[in-house]
């Protein structure tokens, strides 16, 4: 999914752990957030939560 958004122009950012990617979505506010719910940390639906 990474590549292909990239290959239509937009910009990604990635996070390795749950919790990484709850501060990178209140530090970088993006418009789409797309994410697995088996991530290191915690899982997915909690971050969605947070």
């Amino acid at each position: 999914m990474r590549d292909t958004l990239q290959v239509k122009g937009y910009q990604t950012i990635e996070a390795e752990t749950g919790e990484e990617g709850v501060r990178l979505a209140h530090e970088r506010h993006p418009a789409l957030i797309l994410m697995d719910i088996q991530l290191p940390g915690i899982n997915g639906i909690e971050a969605l939560h947070r």
